[in-house]
């Protein structure tokens, strides 16, 4: 019983996912900013299908070490595309966002690439035992630091586009804004 609940639940959320990518391929006017949105989506997808394929269907140490080192793909992606989105709006230099863009994927390839090599180098995780290796049984290598602090540069260097992006008008608190509407307000009573 257990296990189609875990199984109903899993299609409940790849359905939303998919619904989500479906929303934004309709909904979304500007074209660069829709495709990076939608790769968002597909990614998700994509990370959710491996979570469900590593628990419910390989039940050997390759499997689950392959689905684990999977996972790292849309780690890596999501906040560079979706750093990419933040850049596209209101873009006015379209070459020199493209460029910008270009080098951020260029770096996250090279830190999958780390993840999928790391058998041979060991300097995103370290494994005590012999192949094949056990995602129980490891430890954090420097690699893996420098790819948590740039998924974490990536979202907040994102957070700080769409702030300055955003159409919030840039006063201390809003006090000016509501000093504003109430004058506004006074005056239309009189």
């Amino acid at each position: 019983m257990r296990n189609l609940a875990d199984q109903c639940r899993n299609c409940i959320y790849l359905g939303m996912y998919c619904a989500w990518v479906i929303y934004l391929e309709k909904h979304v006017v500007h074209r660069k900013t829709r495709r990076c949105l939608t790769a968002i989506g597909c990614l998700m997808v994509f990370w959710f299908f491996v979570r469900t394929v590593k628990f419910h269907i390989f039940h050997d140490p390759l499997g689950e070490h392959i689905c684990w080192y999977l996972y790292y793909i849309p780690m890596i992606l999501i906040p560079v595309l979706g750093l990419a989105a933040a850049m596209f709006l209101g873009a006015k230099d379209g070459e020199k966002t493209v460029r910008k863009i270009i080098a951020l994927l260029a770096f996250a390839v090279v830190l999958i690439i780390s993840v999928f090599t790391n058998d041979l180098h060991q300097l995103v995780f370290r494994f005590s035992g012999r192949p094949p290796l056990s995602d129980r049984d490891y430890s954090y290598g420097i690699l893996f630091i420098v790819i948590q602090g740039w998924i974490i540069f990536c979202l907040i260097w994102m957070e700080i586009m769409l702030i300055r992006k955003s159409r919030i008008p840039r006063t201390a608190g809003g006090a000016d804004c509501q000093k504003s509407s109430a004058a506004e307000n006074l005056s239309e009573r009189s």
